[in-house]
């Protein structure tokens, strides 16, 4: 459910999105004692993020 809505997503596993924008490399962690969530994100095979409001894919 987004967070701003009472609507629950309408998208399933397997659906295909067109979507407005470019996503963003995840950033390093900015303190060196903080936690590096990019290397957590790296280590699943993921380097990018990318925040959507409804109106931004179909």
């Amino acid at each position: 459910m987004p967070h701003d809505s009472k609507r629950e997503y309408e998208l399933g596993y397997g659906d295909r999105l067109l979507i407005k924008g470019a996503p963003i490399p995840v950033a390093p962690p900015g303190n060196s004692n903080q936690f590096d969530y990019r290397a957590f994100l790296a280590n699943k095979q993921i380097h990018h993020r990318h925040f959507l409001q409804a109106h931004q894919f179909q």
